[in-house]
């Protein structure tokens, strides 16, 4: 994510950000786990896409 644009968030505030992940070629179809976290925090999610 490029999250340069928005230096800091007050409480309250919100904020939308893309998220681009590269699929390799041969990946197989169904739903795949992605783990993503915050380099200056302890802030992770977790979801999971579908590879159609």
């Amino acid at each position: 994510m490029n999250c340069t644009p928005v230096a800091s968030l007050a409480p309250g505030d919100t904020a939308r950000f893309a998220m681009e992940l590269p699929v390799p070629a041969g990946t197989s179809a169904g739903p795949v786990a992605v783990e993503w976290g915050m380099n200056s925090s302890q802030a992770n999610a977790r979801g999971t896409v579908l590879i159609a």
